[in-house]
């Protein structure tokens, strides 16, 4: 099975619906900054007869370079809305999981001159979360290959982390070495 590497060319034919994020950071790069997204990306989403999914999924980093007009809000609300007989009950998951994510042309000559997109992620968790921000290009690639299964997430015991020394991506294995 081949690792996955996709980028903007295949805006069209790929979807994140459903994808969660693990972690995220800015990635400064001489004169430029990428916003870097770990997730699970979902390759295949196949219907099986007895309407169960059967997923193909996969670690991978989510890059956007050359951001420009970076806004992030994402809110879980009060972390600790209520107390129960047992203690208090806290809302914050800290899930980040994407709902939809989508991609406009700016009309402005500063920003089509130097060939910027506007890409817009809306979340599910947190409810009304968002990132909306201008890029010259994204790219998606995978840290390991992608694994059948028939829940949405790679398991965490496989999962190969996305690990930062100074800066730079590296991966890891499966155990955190």
């Amino acid at each position: 099975m081949k690792i996955l590497e996709v980028d903007s060319s295949a805006f069209d034919q790929m979807s994140l619906h459903d994808v969660n994020v693990y972690g995220m950071f800015l990635q400064r790069r001489q004169y430029e900054i990428n916003l870097v997204l770990d997730i699970d990306y979902l390759g295949e989403w196949t219907l099986l007869p007895d309407n169960r999914f059967d997923f193909l999924v996969a670690p991978a980093t989510l890059t956007f370079l050359g951001v420009v007009d970076l806004q992030i809000h994402l809110d879980w609300g009060t972390s600790l809305r209520r107390e129960e007989p047992y203690g208090v009950i806290s809302n914050f998951s800290g899930e980040v999981t994407i709902h939809d994510f989508r991609r406009f042309a700016y009309t402005d000559p500063v920003y089509t001159e130097r060939s910027y997109l506007r890409y817009e992620l809306n979340f599910s968790e947190p409810q009304g979360g968002w990132i909306s921000l201008g890029a010259k290009d994204f790219k998606i690639v995978g840290r390991q290959e992608g694994v059948h299964s028939n829940r949405s997430v790679f398991d965490p015991a496989q999962r190969v982390p996305l690990v930062i020394y100074g800066g730079e991506m590296k991966e890891s294995e499966p155990d955190g070495h």
